[in-house]
């Protein structure tokens, strides 16, 4: 979906917790409303709501969002994971690609850690 080189999802961690950003700033890709956070030493996901510009039809930010994770300092220690769900358009949408192929939908996944 874009050069390995550009991360489409990115995890910064804080003093209270990590800062999620999503998205290329391409004004051809689109975010999903929600990401989903799995904290370490927890089980299962959490939802998180994302902000961005312009909200497109009451579900998809285009060309970038973010959310603010709060986060203890033990979950900010151990690897915890958030997914999110991109497409773009280039002649047919891709989202979440895992190969160059782009044949099926994914929803696309970051570790991260202090």
């Amino acid at each position: 979906m874009t050069n390995p080189s550009s991360p489409i999802l990115k995890a910064q961690c804080t003093g209270i917790g990590a800062t999620l950003t999503l998205g290329d700033n391409n004004p051809l890709t689109y975010i999903y409303k929600n990401a989903y956070v799995a904290k370490s030493g927890t089980t299962g996901w959490s939802t998180v709501s994302l902000f961005g510009p312009g909200l497109i039809s009451n579900a998809w930010f285009p060309r970038s969002a973010t959310a603010m994770v709060s986060m203890t300092d033990s979950e900010l220690a151990g690897t915890s994971h958030y997914v999110g769900y991109i497409c773009r358009y280039s002649g047919e949408w891709k989202c979440g690609c895992r190969d160059t192929a782009c044949t099926q939908s994914y929803w696309m996944v970051q570790g991260f850690k202090r």
